[in-house]
């Protein structure tokens, strides 16, 4: 790349070749989630506090975000509802932002927003704020628009220096593990997830990076909890690989794989 007049301070750091920001990223994920899961913000039980007043009450808790963000709220609302009572279950949503700003809920809205800077997400948490609701953010920069508007902060200790979002994604998800502990019978492990994560990092992705590289359009599978990792690895890599993605529930990707796949697709 030769001409780079597009690149501006706004932008991520330019590299000639490896390692990459995005790898760098990813490198920090498991000592991150093992940091946040040992020692969680003192602001997920004040969070989880206002979730449990709500849901007591019989009001909705609406989980918000936009691209991974929304991919991350989707993974907490499932965490919230996984520890409570089965009755409550149905008053836990995961939305997109710009749906939330125009159709608030009362109750408690919960944002998440890296760097607190997502219009869509400051309108959700605005209508929801006027609609009634206690509001609540977990953002990685404190003085974020995100995070001024709303009742409860949590912060995340590592910024995300890549676009293309790894630890953002993991951070969130790591406070909404922090915050359902709070709400039920869920013990955190960090030593186990941080293993995890070493482990996914430690796979040689290059020999199936070579197999998908050549194809015309990517599918991504998942069922209940793993559509969520389906759509945003489907995200991943339409931003990082550029290559056309789309994330689709195991069963519909069954039904439509004959009339819409064809042998360039994987």
């Amino acid at each position: 790349m030769t001409d780079t007049r597009w690149h501006t301070d706004d932008h991520p750091e330019l590299r000639a070749g490896p390692p990459w920001v995005m790898q760098e990223m990813i490198a920090t994920q498991p000592a991150l989630a093992e940091q946040m899961l040992s020692h969680p913000s003192p602001a997920a039980a004040a969070i989880a506090a206002e979730i449990e007043s709500a849901l007591a009450a019989g009001r909705s808790v609406t989980v918000t975000g936009c691209g991974t963000s929304e991919h991350a709220a989707h993974g907490i609302a499932a965490l919230i509802r996984g520890v409570v009572n089965r009755g409550r279950r149905p008053l836990i949503h995961a939305r997109p932002a710009l749906s939330a700003a125009i159709d608030p809920i009362d109750g408690v809205c919960l944002a998440v927003s890296h760097d607190g800077g997502t219009r869509a997400t400051a309108l959700a948490t605005a209508a929801a704020r006027q609609a009634g609701a206690r509001t609540a953010a977990v953002v990685h920069d404190p003085s974020s628009a995100v995070a001024a508007a709303v009742d409860h902060v949590l912060v995340t200790p590592r910024h995300d220096d890549s676009w293309c979002h790894t630890v953002a994604y993991t951070s969130a998800i790591a406070a909404g593990a922090a915050i359902a502990e709070h709400l039920g019978p869920m013990t955190i492990q960090p030593a186990a997830a941080a293993a995890v994560l070493r482990s996914g990092a430690a796979v040689d992705a290059v020999p199936l990076a070579d197999h998908l590289s050549g194809s015309r359009v990517l599918l991504c599978a998942g069922a209940g909890i793993d559509h969520i990792t389906a759509r945003e690895l489907a995200l991943k890599i339409a931003e990082g690989a550029r290559m056309p993605t789309v994330a689709l529930d195991s069963r519909l990707c069954c039904t439509a794989r004959s009339p819409a796949t064809t042998p360039a697709t994987r």
